[in-house]
């Protein structure tokens, strides 16, 4: 997980943890039960439709790298992979650790070798400005705050045209 770092809203230790950035505190039981309602959310078609509409509208195509922030155990995975195709990249960031590893045993069974999740706090994105193509986050932003720093962050690492 990011260490504190000084930014527009402040230190990231000032903001104290979210709900999710304090699951990896919990036993793993509850922590696989919130992971197994992530996935069935993210099947309902409403979710899904949500989510292809939003990947289209982000001007996104094959090769285009894209950052997910706030990533889960990344049940959205098949769908911007559909987007970004085999020469694409995306970069999964999530604080918490069981779904990051949920994330990367879904890429190994994908053999989506252009997709690495990582632990961290979207309000310290670890890439560089402009390193992404967008930035695509579902169901994120009501639970990291604040989400004027999650946001911002996002901008950050995402190239302006």
């Amino acid at each position: 997980m990011a260490t504190s770092s000084k930014g527009p809203m402040g230190s990231t230790s000032d903001w104290g943890s979210d709900f999710f950035g304090t699951l990896n505190d919990m036993p793993s039981e509850p922590v696989l039960g919130i992971g197994q309602i992530l996935e069935a959310m993210s099947a309902l078609p409403a979710f899904r439709d949500a989510r292809n509409w939003l990947l289209r509208k982000l001007g996104i195509s094959q090769g285009s790298s894209v950052i997910e922030a706030g990533c889960g155990n990344a049940p959205g995975l098949p769908d911007i992979l559909s987007v970004v195709g085999t020469k694409g990249q995306v970069l999964g960031i999530d604080p918490t650790k069981a779904f990051i590893e949920s994330a990367r045993a879904r890429t190994g069974k994908l053999g989506a070798t252009n997709a690495k999740f990582e632990v961290g706090d979207i309000r310290a994105i670890p890439a560089a400005d402009g390193e992404f193509d967008a930035a695509f986050c579902d169901k994120v932003l009501i639970r990291a705050g604040p989400p004027r720093a999650a946001l911002g962050e996002m901008v950050r690492a995402t190239r302006v045209d």
